[in-house]
């Protein structure tokens, strides 16, 4: 705590920018507990300078990713589809905060902005549950099979790879893994070398933030 606040004190004079990573932040974990103090700490930095969001795994390739952005005056943007289920108002496991928050920081954290409208840099495809929890990648209920929802949410990934988006799909209905109903798919239909990126490892926000990063990098 003692270090995180004076990382954040030289954020006021400094640093250009802070990635701060709260990880394995279940709702009553002490890590997210003193991400709330943190954050309360921080509050006068803006969003421009600095971000605390869950998760750290992925800091360094969004600071990363957020270098080539300062370097060009076109900055980049994200658009973001989701399956039939909990959508963004899922909350993964490990994490105290819905997907559709850390989307939205992780996506400021590498310099973009969220598009509703045109054609973005990033078509973000994220692959959510049908509840609003995620299970885990080992559990039997991922075992392969046919799923509406999931030939459904593949046909949008398809139709706009078909014409000409880049797509970087964020695999979280299943924490620690990949969910193999999805994965199998995509590979029948030899959609996965055809995509941006693809992630689905450990937690939601690791997954998210590189699927941005590695994304927006790939149209570098």
């Amino acid at each position: 705590m003692k270090i995180n606040k004076e990382l954040i004190d030289e954020t006021r004079g400094v640093f250009n920018y802070f990635a701060l990573g709260h990880d394995d932040t279940s709702q009553l974990s002490q890590s997210a507990l003193e991400g709330r103090y943190l954050n309360q700490y921080s509050k006068d930095i803006p969003r421009r300078n600095m971000v605390a969001s869950p998760g750290a795994d992925q800091l360094g390739l969004l600071l990363m990713a957020r270098s080539r952005t300062d370097e060009s005056t076109e900055k980049p943007t994200f658009s973001v589809i989701y399956p039939l289920g909990g959508g963004g108002k899922t909350l993964p496991g490990y994490e105290d905060q819905t997907i559709d928050k850390t989307i939205a920081q992780h996506v400021e954290a590498v310099g973009g902005t969220m598009v509703t409208q045109g054609k973005p840099t990033v078509l973000l495809a994220v692959n959510t549950p049908l509840t609003t929890s995620t299970g885990e990648s080992e559990s039997f209920e991922n075992f392969p099979m046919i799923s509406n929802s999931t030939n459904a949410f593949v046909d949008r990934i398809q139709q706009a790879v078909d014409s000409g988006v880049n797509v970087s799909v964020a695999d979280i209905a299943y924490n620690n893994g990949a969910d193999n109903t999805l994965v199998a798919a995509m590979y029948k239909r030899d959609m996965l070398y055809k995509i941006g990126a693809y992630n689905g490892w450990n937690t939601a926000s690791n997954t998210v933030g590189y699927a941005i990063a590695q994304g927006y990098c790939s149209k570098l």
